[in-house]
């Protein structure tokens, strides 16, 4: 078993960088550094263990909770740390944390009896949209910036998982050419969306689709580890230049002038129906456009006919966006928004 937790937190200000190395700087879940409050950066160092070893493996210090409080440490009993800089200098707000000693389990089997380092830390900007399977600090950062905006910051985190003592963990050694991949760029320190288009005993040449042109990389297997992830741990794939591609699920679509007829009637019936809406985007009309943009089409008026279907639902999702009670709710629409927008026909259709 090898997996990761965090056993040190820092907080910079301005363009600093965390000092001693190896930090993460805390990003959004699109993998953007994030402020938790005007000028100011929170970082997390991971600590490995499960490495094989002969001897016993010893307990390390693991962060286990976090919370935001002023000069004294929160109400309890049990015992916090406090961390030396301010996470809201204009208010005097502090980042606090509990450790434990924490040993791995025997066996992937074996229950924890402690509660279970932290392994991960985002920041989101509505309490909507914290990522599945993330817990979150009930209170957030409220800070006013310069230019009269309001910055509102959820920290949120997720924990290690039996998934993480299990051997079955995800591995770049058991991925095959054609799966889609989370991959670091060593220049910009950012994570992107890949294909891994070839493999031989000591490289993975994987290409990494940009906005423009994109790109193919060359990655070592005996140094790669960190450079590489399960796809969507680092990325949003639906704001990612490869979307739709890493969604594409089993063989081509044949689209017909009957399934964008049955598309039509159903925008008609369910979107305009608030109560429908939220169900109706994500089951029905997100999975219909992902399949159009992928498929091929049996005419040059059906192709025509779904452009103008795209463009009828974005004009749509766009009026949604704007109206009122939409303005500063992050949900499917912009999801879908993307989609039509970035759907290039020259790219990913084919007549």
């Amino acid at each position: 078993m090898h997996f990761e937790y965090i056993g040190g937190l820092e907080v910079t200000y301005g363009n600093a960088l965390a000092a001693g190395g190896g930090f993460h700087r805390v990003t959004t879940a699109e993998g953007a550094a994030a402020e938790v409050s005007p000028h100011t950066y929170l970082w997390y160092k991971l600590t490995a263990d499960g490495a094989p070893q002969e001897a016993p493996p010893e307990a390390s210090s693991a962060i286990t909770e976090l919370c935001i409080e002023g000069e004294q440490p929160p109400v309890g009993d049990e015992a916090w740390i406090k961390l030396d800089k301010s996470v809201d200098r204009t208010k005097g707000l502090f980042l606090w944390y509990q450790t434990t000693q924490f040993k791995s389990p025997p066996s992937p089997t074996t229950q924890a009896t402690q509660k279970l380092p932290l392994k991960e830390i985002r920041v989101v900007r509505d309490v909507n949209d914290v990522p599945e399977g993330f817990e979150f600090l009930k209170e957030p950062l409220i800070s006013s910036c310069e230019n009269g905006t309001t910055l509102q910051t959820y920290l949120c985190f997720r924990r290690l998982g039996s998934e993480d003592f299990s051997g079955s963990k995800w591995s770049i050694l058991n991925q095959k050419a054609g799966n889609w991949i989370d991959v670091k760029d060593l220049s910009s320190n950012k994570w992107s969306v890949a294909q891994i288009l070839q493999q031989s005993p000591t490289e993975i040449r994987v290409h990494i689709p940009t906005w423009r042109k994109g790109r193919d990389e060359f990655l070592s297997r005996a140094t790669c580890r960190n450079r590489v992830a399960k796809l969507g741990t680092h990325t949003n794939v639906y704001m990612s230049p490869a979307y739709p591609l890493p969604r594409k699920q089993g063989s081509m679509w044949n689209a017909g002038m009957k399934d964008l007829q049955q598309a039509r009637e159903q925008f008609d019936k369910y979107f305009y129906d608030r109560e429908k809406q939220a169900t109706y985007l994500p089951r029905l009309l997100i999975p219909f456009i992902e399949r159009s943009l992928l498929c091929t089409f049996l005419s040059n008026d059906l192709a025509e006919e779904m452009n103008k279907f795209h463009q009828h639902v974005l004009k749509n999702i766009v009026a949604c966006m704007l109206a009122e009670g939409y303005t500063s709710k992050k949900s499917e629409f912009e999801f879908a928004a993307q989609f039509v927008v970035v759907g290039q026909y020259d790219d990913v259709i084919k007549c």
